[in-house]
């Protein structure tokens, strides 16, 4: 009876001798399944339904313009990547469908500083996948600060409703709010479905957007609209409360 209590004993404390494992991100991988695999002095023979092995890059790898070899350090991307801009500072936007960049926990739009690091301070949190980006920078007149513009299938940023398309703080990533910096005065255009491009005239006084909707700002626009500066509404605000977007 006593051995049988020492043993099991002996078996409880056996976890903490054991370590966790580190998976090889530099590992090369494969397009397809692997089925078998042998071992054999410093050669790994894999066997399988693939037809390609290459370097494990992640879904979203900034490219030398001159070489087009993948410019090192840069954070993998666990998910797909829709849409890419730069950040005008050496850094860039991305935007897809993703949980994390890197180990960093950043849901479907990350900025990535020109160190290859993801920014920590830029924390938008968007819930569906951001499919394009235009960055409005500080040098246009309309507005004395930079805006990032993004579209795509998400209904909310952060904690805030806004469905399909929003203006965004390019450092944050939190929604800007208008002038008057009330609660919940956000640029709000409210397409009714996915919003696939965006962009914004050189003047910075008009955004355009196109996608699968067919009503946008309360008024039916069939895939493609406008907006002017002083048009859209505020959700849920008469209409004394138009205001800049």
């Amino acid at each position: 009876m006593a051995n049988k209590s020492f043993t099991s004993f002996f078996f409880l404390l056996l976890p903490a001798f054991y370590h966790a494992q580190v998976v090889d991100t530099g590992m090369w991988i494969t397009n397809g399944p692997v089925n078998a695999m042998v071992h054999q002095g410093n050669n790994l023979y894999i066997g399988g339904s693939f037809d390609d092995v290459g370097p494990s890059t992640g879904h979203g790898v900034p490219l030398d313009t001159l070489t087009g070899n993948p410019v090192y350090p840069y954070p993998k991307v666990d998910g797909t990547v829709y849409a890419v801009i730069a950040d005008t500072n050496g850094g860039w936007y991305i935007g897809g469908t993703f949980d994390y960049v890197g180990n960093v926990a950043q849901k479907n739009l990350a900025h990535i500083l020109p160190n290859g690091q993801v920014d920590m301070q830029f924390t938008p949190n968007i819930n569906g996948a951001v499919r394009c980006l235009f960055l409005k920078d500080s040098s246009t007149t309309f507005q004395a600060k930079g805006r990032l513009y993004i579209g795509g299938d998400f209904t909310s940023v952060g904690n805030n409703s806004l469905p399909y398309a929003a203006e965004i703080d390019p450092v944050t990533g939190m929604p800007v709010l208008h002038p008057d910096n009330q609660i919940g005065h956000y640029w709000r255009p409210d397409p009714d479905s996915a919003v696939h491009d965006i962009t914004v005239s050189s003047g910075g006084s008009h955004v355009y957007l196109c996608g699968a909707f067919t009503f946008i700002g309360g008024a039916q626009r069939n895939y493609l609209g406008k907006g002017r500066y002083l048009l859209w509404l505020c959700a849920g605000l008469p209409d004394e409360h138009q205001r800049e977007f």
